[in-house]
């Protein structure tokens, strides 16, 4: 509801602007008063724009404003404010409502009735005069010095702009226009006037000057507008006269109406024709079609071909929700007049040789460093396609857009894209401009694609070699690769439109052909991300002697001396053809911008050093461009002179870390086997999983298995249904053709097209074949296609029954692998991975991300993918099948996640917060004994410890030699004993882990594991038995695809496995089966060694699934055999006689070590075995003074055996590892034991009487002072 006194209120002040007599607008001597009560008035507006729409009602612009500037022009103050008021009506609707149409019936309303009357502003600024104005006004505003301007002077400058820029993107009234292709519509006859008025060449020149820079926005905006329906391709071709091409194009487009206008009358008549009257038309029998009856079908309507039947005319249609239709965002392209294309297309020439490159530096500049507004960078993608596919077709220059093709464009149109496809993926609401903003985005990428592929056919061998370093650098880094793929498998007809499909199919076509074609000229290499665990045993370097590196290092001052200046001079002053080199800034780089500059540094000083003076020269002008302090003149130009004096500072200065590239050098090469693994300070955090990036081989057809996903053949059908519309460009129906052909030819798998929607499409495409015609012409490639496809359908049909019923589901690879070979042949075949999806796990992870994703929208506005994988994880049914990684790469598979982020959650940059944080935890921890791993275990945000180092040393709070561990004695995990003297200050802990867990070592024989395992079930341990089966699998199948040699950590997930790692009998059944117990102090789990490789695993795995099974015992060997000799380890000879330990004090049970030997008694092993029985046993014999133990002890044979038994202070801990001295000792001690036995054995089998004879040693120098050794020497059948 209007109120009525605003309405007053606007009357009155429309009314004292003042009158026009027919000739010359007059204005009110309150004019100027009244014009800023306007503004008020829209400055007050409320939600319902009632002022807005007043004035529009009023037409206040159309008979008070534009009359006013242009009469009163000269009027400084009122031309001032009109312009203020003008700029405020003509602000674009879209934005007075968030960029977002709205969906209530009154806003609606609003927001229809504010666009018709902006229409209407449009149709009055068709006047040659109010441009004139302007044009004037802006001439004369830049005639002052940019260094004498003052603010309002800027402020009205902008103002001009911004209001042609609002004029120009009112949207046209296609409705009420009906203008056809070469005739002028409004928007056409706008951009006249401007032509005429001259106001294009002040953009042109605002554009070209560098003084001008705050405005380049504007005037890229502005020809965004004034081109927004013109197709580049088309407007580069225009010529004074129509092109054959054309003119053949424009009779296409007629028939192909006419054709359609004729089948649509004869549809009707069909429809008029029948019986003589409505209610008798007949009544048919249909042969040979039964009905549900199982009698001949009966139709009630008159057929001439039996395909007309038709049982859904009497259905009703489906509507699809709203919510879940796709916006159309495609602008409207049109050919406007001949003379209106001609002067645009000298327009975009002139922008082209001399703006372009300086505009879109500034710009990106701009946007790179958050200066520009919201949505800014739309314009700069428009941009990019429009005038890169200009230059294209019109006369190929690459010099004239050389700006934005870079690897560096690559990447900031792939983040670009990257978010966008975020956003779409995370927001419910207002999808619809970043809808636009990722289709914009996309034909930004795919230009990019198209100009390449236009430089590797220029006869120019420059640029062939350039955009053969463009395309190495593209294939090679694997975001660049998988893009295509990712957008693919993530395609929503619900939220994105069908042509936006049909370019993304378009530019993976183009991307695939030029990688296939690359692929065939060379052998490439790319990179592949690569997750692991856990840290790396680093191999020291071989020391080269000093003296040989003095010989062959010569110093600076000397290699200039021996002529090195000369040379560059003369190859300065010849000014050769300098060859290409490589941008020395990468911005995918690890490195800070400082650190390149160092590095490119270092290989302009490598390359004068071995006198490639070319080569550092061109390396020198590179880096200038991205440094310019490296080589700044006064004047902004080097001569040969400056070159000269830049490149010998660069020689003679001293680069950090050059000393250190040196030695390098003149180290073995790795050929050699003498490639070094790096210093301490490169290790990683051993408890976190990183990914690292590894270089591979490239295979093409494995790259190409990828595609074969359901989702990519979804939208290769969904494109091809449309192959016979208007809005469908040939080129779109080539690409899904082409991608089917290599999922079905390529890839072998034709059943992945089996789909009745297909076949469908495959039918329409025939009829439209055999008729002939313009549609008939574009449907023969896709006839061909249908024809292989039906071939191989018919084919499988003779040996799958089933293969009809296939035809209603989409199906995966391995559906298609069954219905081809036989159901269940994907999962017997040898290539089957054991540890593989199956349909019902898939199925789960579908209805779990679902439910999950459902649930975080309502609570928060994005979706953390990383807590989503959680979640998922977390609530399988059987949680043991796979990991956590497994299920994050299916639901990347299976497009439920992006992917770009890390799952590992690392952070990259430290914010002020996280200084402070690392301050605060140094000052608490720097006398720890391992102060960086304290800080690591403390931070918020976990980072690894090498990233630790690295910030403490930047920001000066530590040295390197302060955050070394500390000397002295280690923690309580180390047994007590104070570390080695000679270790070295730097060490790190990783290798200090890596040694201790060598020192617990314990020699692996199969018969004591299986026996432990078998202790370990009959406890009903079983769950934990396995989740250990599980963890060795899947550590199995790492190290045989990727080549994975880490020591993998065992966690625990289940309650039971956490109480399983907290019993001594499972922890014991641990070591017998050959894992390695965790470095107290530095790690919390015990790991799966290194050392094993995949048959050792594999081993174990047996072990473990025959106890599962109840079939442990199939694996012993059978009793009458004669078991081998263990072997005993070198560390543990000392212990080969038999000895316990016990405490002087206590007379305590202590745990037994039993086992029984098989061999003559006179043959003497070590026991290591935990048994209660067997201690309870021990207790009863050192205890026994009965009668009844000596009459036993009689009985007995006179042969005897030597068991040991090791006990110490701390219960259940590890032993202790030997050190060579008590080795040597120990070695000493047991000749003598052995001469003492044999005296003994001597004695016994002279006496009659059976004994018990113990005897007590006081041990080695070594041995610790409160420990004693008992010899016990026991008659063989005393168990």
């Amino acid at each position: 509801m209007i109120n009525p006194k605003l309405s007053a209120e606007i009357a009155a002040a429309c009314n004292a602007l003042g009158f026009y007599d027919g000739s010359k607008y007059t204005k009110d001597r309150y004019c100027f008063e009244t014009v800023k009560e306007l503004i008020r008035h829209l400055r007050r507006d409320g939600s319902q724009h009632e002022a807005r729409q007043m004035l529009g009602e009023a037409k206040v612009l159309q008979k008070d404003l534009i009359p006013l500037m242009k009469d009163y022009h000269d009027d400084k103050e009122l031309f001032g404010i009109v312009l203020r008021l003008m700029v405020n009506l003509t602000h674009p609707v879209l934005l007075l409502y968030r960029e977002e149409e709205p969906n209530d019936p009154q806003e609606r309303k609003n927001y229809l009735n504010l666009l018709s009357h902006q229409q209407e502003y449009k149709k009055s600024f068709v006047d040659e005069d109010i441009f004139t104005v302007l044009s004037q006004k802006l001439r004369s505003l830049l005639e002052i010095d940019w260094t004498e301007r003052d603010e309002d002077t800027n402020i009205e400058i902008e103002r001009v702009l911004i209001l042609v820029r609002n004029v120009l993107q009112v949207p046209a009234d296609l409705a009420e226009e009906q203008r056809a292709d070469n005739d002028a519509s409004i928007h056409d006859q706008v951009l006249w006037v401007c032509h005429t008025s001259g106001i294009n060449a002040i953009f042109l020149y605002l554009a070209s000057t560098e003084s001008e820079q705050p405005y380049f926005m504007h005037i890229l905006e502005i020809l965004s507008q004034t081109l927004r329906e013109q197709n580049a391709a088309e407007l580069a071709t225009a010529a004074a006269e129509r092109s054959l091409e054309e003119r053949k194009r424009d009779e296409s487009e007629l028939s192909r109406l006419r054709q359609a206008e004729i089948e649509a009358r004869q549809m009707k008549m069909k429809l008029l024709r029948g019986s003589r009257h409505s209610k008798f038309g007949g009544t048919y029998c249909l042969k040979n079609v039964k009905s549900i009856s199982e009698r001949d079908m009966i139709y009630h309507k008159p057929l001439n071909a039996f395909t007309s039947i038709d049982f859904d005319h009497n259905k009703t249609k489906v509507k699809t929700p709203k919510n879940r239709r796709a916006d159309n965002i495609d602008v409207q392209e049109r050919r406007s007049a001949y003379s209106i294309r001609l002067f645009l297309k000298e327009l975009c020439i002139e922008f082209l040789s001399g703006a372009y490159n300086a505009v879109m530096y500034h710009v990106k500049d701009s946007l790179v460093r958050n200066k520009g507004q919201e949505n800014d960078e739309s314009y700069y993608l428009w941009a990019l396609k429009f005038f890169m596919e200009f230059n294209r077709n019109y006369k190929f220059r690459i010099e004239l857009v050389s700006e934005t093709m870079s690897v560096q464009t690559f990447h900031w149109v792939q983040t670009q894209l990257d978010r966008c496809h975020e956003m779409l993926q995370t927001l419910k609401k207002n999808r619809r401009q970043w809808v636009k903003r990722q289709h914009l985005a996309l034909k930004a990428y795919q230009e990019l694609l198209m100009t390449l592929l236009e430089m590797d056919r220029s006869a120019d061998e420059g640029v062939r070699s350039t955009a053969r370093v463009i395309k190495s650098n593209i294939f090679y880094v694997l975001e660049y690769r998988e893009m295509s793929q990712v957008l693919l498998q993530s395609f929503d007809p619900s939220k994105l439109p069908l042509n936006y499909l049909g370019d993304l199919l378009e530019t993976n076509h183009v991307f695939l052909k030029m990688l296939e074609h690359f692929c065939k000229k060379e052998k490439i290499m790319v990179q592949k991300k690569k997750r692991k665990g856990g840290s790396k045993k680093k191999k020291p370097k071989k020391k080269v002697q000093e003296a040989t590196r003095t010989e062959d290092i010569k110093t600076a001052e000397e290699l200039w001396e021996e002529g090195l200046a000369e040379e560059l001079s003369v190859v300065i002053q010849e000014n050769p053809s300098l060859p290409l080199v490589a941008m020395p800034f990468d911005v995918l780089s690890e490195k800070s911008e400082d650190e390149q500059k160092i590095d490119c540094l270092k290989v302009i000083k490598r390359h004068m050093k071995e006198r490639n003076f070319m080569e550092a020269i061109a390396t020198l002008k590179a880096a200038i461009e991205i440094w310019p302090d490296l080589g700044s003149t006064d004047n902004g130009e080097m001569t040969t002179e400056d070159q000269f004096v830049a490149l010998k500072d660069i020689f003679f200065a001293e680069l950090p870390g050059e000393e250190q590239s040196e030695e390098r050098a003149h180290e073995p090469s790795e050929s050699e086997g003498e490639r070094g693994a790096g210093s301490d300070d490169e290790e990683q955090d051993a408890a976190g999983a990183f990914a690292e990036i590894h270089e591979q081989n490239f295979n093409f057809e494995d790259f190409i298995n990828r595609f074969a996903h359901p989702r990519v053949v979804t939208a290769c059908c969904l494109m091809l249904r449309g192959f016979d519309k208007s809005g469908v460009r040939q080129l779109q129906v080539h690409a899904a053709i082409k991608l089917l052909h290599r999922i079905c030819f390529d890839c072998k798998k034709p059943a992945m097209a089996f789909q009745a929607s297909l076949f469908r499409t495959f039918q329409r495409a025939i009829k439209a074949q055999a008729k002939g015609g313009p549609i008939g012409a574009n449907a023969k490639e896709l006839a061909d296609f249908a024809k292989y496809i039906l071939q191989q359908f018919a084919k499988v049909s003779h040996t799958n029954p089933h293969i009809f019923l296939e035809l209603l589901f989409w199906k995966t690879s391995r559906d298609a692998h069954d219905i081809v070979d036989g159901y269940g042949s994907y999962e017997s075949s040898k290539t089957m991975n054991k540890n593989a999806w199956t349909e019902q796990q898939e199925d789960e992870i579908q209805r779990l991300a679902t439910e999950f994703t459902a649930k975080m929208q309502e609570e928060q506005s994005r979706i953390d993918e990383s807590a989503l994988v959680d979640k998922v994880w977390e609530n399988l049914i059987d949680l043991r099948s796979h990991s956590r990684i497994a299920v994050y790469k299916k639901m990347k598979e299976l497009g439920l996640i992006t992917g770009n982020k890390s799952i590992s959650g690392r952070v990259s940059k430290w914010t002020d917060e996280d200084v402070e944080e690392l301050t605060r935890l140094y000052n608490q921890y720097k006398n720890d004994y391992n102060p960086v791993q304290s800080i690591a275990d403390g931070l918020v945000n976990k980072r690894s410890k090498q990233t630790i180092r690295k910030k403490l040393i930047e920001i000066g709070l530590a040295t390197k030699e302060a955050l070394a561990c500390k000397k002295g004695k280690r923690r309580a995990g180390l047994q007590g004993r104070e570390s080695d003297g000679s270790e070295e200050e730097g060490s790190s802990d990783e290798e200090e882990a890596n040694q201790s867990r060598a020192t617990q070592k314990f020699v692996y024989n199969k018969t004591a594991a299986i026996e432990s395992v078998k202790t370990v079930m009959e406890k009903g341990m079983s769950s934990a038995v396995r989740w250990l089966m599980m963890s060795v699998n899947e550590t199995i199948q790492d190290r045989t695809e990727d080549d994975d040699d880490e020591a993998s950590p065992l966690i625990p997930m289940l309650e039971e496995d956490c109480d399983a790692m907290e019993d001594e009998t499972f922890l014991l059944m641990l070591r017998k089966i050959g894992m390695a117990a965790p470095v107290e102090g530095q790690e919390t789990n015990w790991r799966i060694p290194s050392e094993l490789s995949v048959a050792d695993l594999e081993e174990r795995s047996q072990i473990l699934a025959h106890a599962l099974d109840g079939r442990l015992d199939s694996l012993l060997p059978p009793r009458d055999a004669t078991p081998e000799p263990e072997p005993v380890p070198k560390t543990s000879q000392r212990r080969n006689r038999a000895m316990l330990e016990s405490d002087d004090d206590s007379d305590a049970e202590s745990t037994a070590l039993l086992r029984k030997e098989n061999n003559s008694a006179n043959k003497r092993k070590r026991i290591d075995s935990s048994s209660d029985d067997d201690e309870e046993m021990m207790h009863k014999l050192f205890h026994s003074s009965t009668p009844a133990a000596s009459e036993k002890a009689q009985a007995g044979k006179k042969k005897s055996r030597i068991m040991a038994i090791d006990s110490s202070d701390d219960e259940g801990q590890p032993e202790e590892p030997l050190t060579e001295q008590a080795a040597s000792q120990g070695s000493q001690a047991e000749v003598a034991d052995n001469e003492a036995r044999e005296t003994s054995d001597n004695e016994r089998d002279s006496d009659d009487e059976p004994h018990l004879q113990i005897v007590l040693n006081s041990g080695s120098e070594n041995d610790s002072p409160k420990k004693k050794r008992v010899h016990m020497v026991i008659p063989d059948d005393s168990d």
